[in-house]
C-alpha cells in the first residue's frame, strides 16, 4: 500500500532523515552512552537539559528498532512524493513537536515514579502520526476474506507494521504514551480546525537548504546546453526518476470518466479509482501505482 519500486528518488526528506538516523544507530550501538545521552526523558523537566527535545529523534535504541521503524520510515516517501517535501518537512516538524509536547505534559502530571524511567529514541512521533496519514488519505484499493469470513483490506498489512512498532516501542519506553502521542499528533496535523496542514516550510529557507543539499541528496544533472542557455535550462532526469505528478491541464470531466473506467476495467473499485487519481492529479500510471503499491 506505502511501497513504491523507485527507491528514494525524489524523496530528499526522507532520505536525509534515513541516514541521520541510520549514523547515529550505528555509532550508538558501539557507543552505549549516546542512547542515554541523546534520548528525551523526564531530565528535560528536571535538569533542563534542552539538547534532549531536538536529539531524541535523530536515532534509534537498536539495531533492531533501526531495522523495523527504519523501512516504516522509508515506506513513508510516498507520503513525501504526494505532499511534496516542503509540506513533508513540515509534516514532520509540526508531529514531532507535537507528540514531544504530549510526552513532556505526561511526565509534568503523572506521578513522580510512574515515568520516571521514560526513554524515547526515534522520530516515533511522526511514524505513529503517518498512521493517521494512511487511515486519512490512502484509499482501500481491494479487499479480500482471510479463511474465507473475515473481511481484510489491503491496508493491513501496513497497520500490523504499526501494531509491532508499537508494541516494541511499549516495551522500551515502558509506556503506550509514545504511541498515543503520536497518533494524537497526527489527528491534530489533520485535523481542520487547527490549519496544521497547511503549513509550508519558508520558501526562502527551503531555496537555501535545497541549493545546498539537493545536489548531494537527489542530484539530477544538467546538460551543457542547458548551462549556455539558463533562460530555458534543460534537465536531463537520472534513470528511475519519478516525473512531479502535475499535469499541465486539468482533463476534462469526460477524460475524468473515461480515466476511472479505465482503472475499474482493471478490476478496482470506482471510489478509490477516482480518489486515487485525485491525489495522483489526474495520472493513471500514478494512480496505478498508488492502487498497486507497484
Amino acid at each position: 500500500m506505502l511501497n513504491t519500486s523507485s527507491g528514494l528518488v525524489g524523496a530528499p526528506v526522507t532520505k536525509t532523515l534515513l541516514a541521520l538516523v541510520s549514523a547515529f544507530t550505528v555509532l550508538a550501538s558501539a557507543q552505549e552512552w549516546l542512547v542515554p545521552a541523546m534520548a528525551l526523558s523526564p531530565a528535560v523537566l528536571g535538569r533542563g537539559e534542552l539538547w534532549r527535545l531536538l536529539s531524541h529523534p535523530l536515532l534509534f535504541a537498536s539495531l533492531w528498532d533501526l531495522l523495523l521503524a527504519g523501512s516504516l520510515l522509508y515506506s513513508l516517501r510516498l507520503f513525501e512524493r504526494q505532499l511534496g517535501s516542503a509540506k513533508y518537512l513540515m509534516f514532520l516538524l509540526v508531529t514531532t513537536a507535537l507528540s514531544t509536547a504530549l510526552l513532556l505534559l505526561a511526565v509534568a502530571l503523572a506521578p513522580a515514579s510512574s515515568l520516571s524511567s521514560l526513554q524515547v529514541v526515534g522520530p516515533y512521533g511522526s511514524l505513529f502520526a503517518a498512521l493517521v496519514l494512511a487511515l486519512v488519505y490512502v484509499p482501500v484499493a481491494r479487499t479480500s476474506k482471510l479463511l474465507g469470513v473475515v473481511p481484510v483490506s489491503d491496508k493491513v498489512f501496513a497497520y500490523l507494521l504499526w501494531l509491532q512498532l508499537a508494541y516494541t516501542t511499549a516495551w522500551e519506553a515502558g509506556s503506550l504514551l509514545v504511541a498515543a502521542s503520536g497518533v494524537l499528533s497526527g489527528i491534530l496535523y489533520v485535523a481542520p480546525v487547527t490549519r496544521l496542514a497547511t503549513l509550508r516550510f519558508p520558501r526562502s529557507l527551503r531555496v537555501a537548504v535545497s541549493a545546498v543539499l539537493l545536489p548531494l541528496l537527489d542530484p539530477v544533472p544538467i546538460p551543457a546546453a542547458a548551462r549556455h542557455n539558463p533562460t530555458h535550462p534543460t534537465v536531463a532526469a537520472p534513470p528511475g526518476h519519478v516525473p512531479p505528478m502535475r499535469p499541465p491541464t486539468d482533463p476534462s470531466p469526460a477524460q475524468k470518466t473515461q480515466m476511472v473506467q479505465t482503472l475499474v476495467a482493471m478490476g478496482f473499485d470506482a471510489a478509490a479509482a477516482r480518489q486515487c487519481l485525485a491525489i495522483a492529479h489526474w495520472n493513471v500510471d500514478h494512480a496505478l501505482n498508488l492502487l498497486t503499491g507497484a
